[in-house]
């Protein structure tokens, strides 16, 4: 028996009781049954007659895109069975897979945890796997999703070597060599033997247990300094999506804008009193303070008028070196979750559980469903916001605030944010310009803000996945929950924003804000290239990008386009 279990077996046993975690324990099916599946068929494949030295070879090179490289083989050839297999085998690992949402196939897409390694890493040590090699010396986290998928019962599916470390010291007190024996001792068991792992996770994240194991760590200013110096020093060993390492000048930029630039956002110091990100080195707590960041009303101006945008390439690196510090590899987040939205299971007044995105626009999804059925099913706009407005008696102050110098409508933004995501869903007809129209699915919908919060975290991953295969795989950062796109006319023109210019057409991320930042500053540039290869075409989008607005009134083609 524990020490632990005199102390917080109480604690353990409410958590138990939580809706989600229940379900869970009373299913008959293994909860990674998929995964098991495809790894023992990975496991089992036969490698003979392949060339897997030159495989782990071909993961080193720059610029490494997994679907691109899986494409470059006939779907007949050994080669593509096997990295196919790998890339599916990935889908249900990693929340950050490469085309997940095509090779993982649950409904609710899955995962054992948010990591941050790269794909090329996890093929990597796949194929090392093939080899034969050793998976006690593995990196952590790959070691222990093998381990956990090879043996549920007996592995939990916390990757994170420190995180495991922190349960068995805070919980166990050290006396805990196997954590899973741990929690079985207190009674708790799933009907299928299988979900042990996944459920004791699972009790170990929920709210109220896991704040007395997670890693909390005062903030020291006096070493600030030195958190400083070691970003740095961690920033020079990683690979830029230009060359093979950050140059100085950006090493620079990106601690500038971490200890003085962020700073600049109003009510910082309530969040971190000295306004230096170098100040917070705890994960749980940056990423709380992120949460306040990227939602500021201010931040979206305040990235776009820093050079390449530093804030937010600095914010993303800041959060993989703060991972990186807390397992000494690449790092594993354990979800609580299911289906594709990651969420802090904790216990509501009424016993539910709750999980849901904080993003500000997720709250006009319903009164915009709403107003479109009062107005017949389709309405222009401006009709639509109207509707609203009048719908929730919103004030005058509340639907004229307007943000950043360009004084646009926050109210207006949020509403054609929340379209865009309810046409994406297919509750709106967005091929209608001018007008939202419902669909038959939008005029027999009931939205409420949990189903919301679960469209907009699937679509991210959807758009993210889709940009980032447009660049070739070069991981380019998260997205911003609450990044607005702001709309002149928009009663009259398409919605047209920098991420709709990804879709459309085949560009790399910074060369992009390079030419838009040369175009602000210089006001011209020249694009050189044979005719048809598509100047004309890049010219008008990144013009409707610039604008925000897909519209042929602002913009004029002078001279030939072959001169463009």
């Amino acid at each position: 028996m524990f020490f632990f279990f005199n102390e917080y077996e109480q604690e353990i046993l409410k958590a138990y009781e939580l809706p989600i975690i229940k379900q869970l324990a009373e299913s008959g099916e293994f909860y990674y049954q998929k995964a098991m599946d495809k790894f023992d068929e990975f496991t089992e494949f036969e490698i003979a007659n392949i060339d897997v030295p030159a495989l782990i070879e071909m993961t080193k090179k720059p610029n490494f895109s997994f679907e691109r490289w899986l494409n470059s083989y006939n779907d007949k050839s050994a080669e593509y069975k096997l990295l196919l297999l790998i890339g599916q085998v990935v889908s249900y690992f990693d929340i950050n897979a490469a085309m997940k949402n095509r090779l993982n196939e649950y409904a609710d897409k899955r995962v054992l945890a948010k990591a941050m390694v790269r794909q090329n890493k996890w093929v990597k040590w796949l194929l090392d796997f093939k080899l034969g090699a050793d998976v006690d010396t593995f990196p952590g986290n790959i070691r222990n999703a093998i381990l956990f998928i090879q043996n549920p019962e007996e592995n939990l599916s916390i990757l994170s070597e420190n995180y495991r470390r922190n349960v068995n010291e805070k919980l166990f007190s050290g006396e805990a060599s196997n954590l899973v024996q741990g929690m079985k001792s207190i009674g708790i068991a799933p009907k299928n033997p299988l979900n042990a792992g996944v459920l004791f996770t699972w009790i170990l994240y929920s709210d109220a247990i896991k704040k007395l194991w997670f890693p909390a760590v005062a903030v020291n200013p006096n070493v600030s300094i030195n958190q400083e110096n070691k970003f740095r020093n961690w920033l020079s060993n990683q690979p830029s999506v230009r060359s093979e390492s950050f140059s100085n000048a950006a090493i620079y930029s990106y601690s500038k804008a971490l200890r003085e630039d962020i700073g600049q956002l109003e009510g910082m110091e309530l969040h971190l009193p000295s306004r230096n990100i170098f100040d917070c080195f705890n994960l749980e707590e940056f990423q709380n303070l992120l949460d306040f960041i990227v939602n500021h009303k201010d931040y979206a101006e305040l990235n776009i008028n820093t050079r390449n945008r530093a804030i937010s390439a600095a914010l993303n690196k800041y959060e993989e070196f703060l991972v990186a510090m807390e397992t000494d590899s690449d790092v594993s987040l354990p979800l609580g979750s299911v289906g594709n939205l990651q969420f802090t299971i904790e216990q509501s007044a009424d016993g539910d559980a709750k999980k849901q995105s904080n993003a500000a626009f997720l709250r006009w999804f319903e009164p915009l469903l709403i107003a479109l059925k009062e107005l017949g099913g389709s309405a222009t706009p401006q009709a639509a916001r109207e509707r609203i407005a009048s719908n929730l008696n919103l004030s005058a102050e509340i639907v004229n605030e307007t943000r950043g110098k360009t004084k646009h409508r926050k109210f207006d933004n949020e509403i054609a944010w929340s379209r865009n995501y309810l046409a994406y869903e297919g509750y709106i007809d967005k091929k209608v310009r001018g007008v939202w129209v419902l669909t038959e699915k939008g005029k027999n919908a009931t939205m409420t803000l949990e189903l919301a919060s679960s469209i907009f975290m699937k679509w991210v991953d959807i758009l993210k996945e889709r940009r980032e295969n447009k660049l070739g795989g070069v991981e380019t950062g998260t997205e911003n929950d609450d990044e607005q796109i702001v709309l002149d006319n928009i009663e009259n023109v398409e919605e047209y924003s920098r991420e709709t210019f990804f879709e459309e057409v085949f560009f790399g991320e910074s060369e992009y804000d390079d030419i838009v930042a040369q175009l602000r500053r210089k006001k011209n540039i020249i694009l050189q290239g044979a005719p048809g290869v598509g100047k004309s075409y890049i010219s008008k989008r990144l013009a409707y990008s610039m604008l925000e607005a897909k519209d042929e009134n602002r913009i004029e083609m002078i001279g030939h386009a072959s001169n463009l």
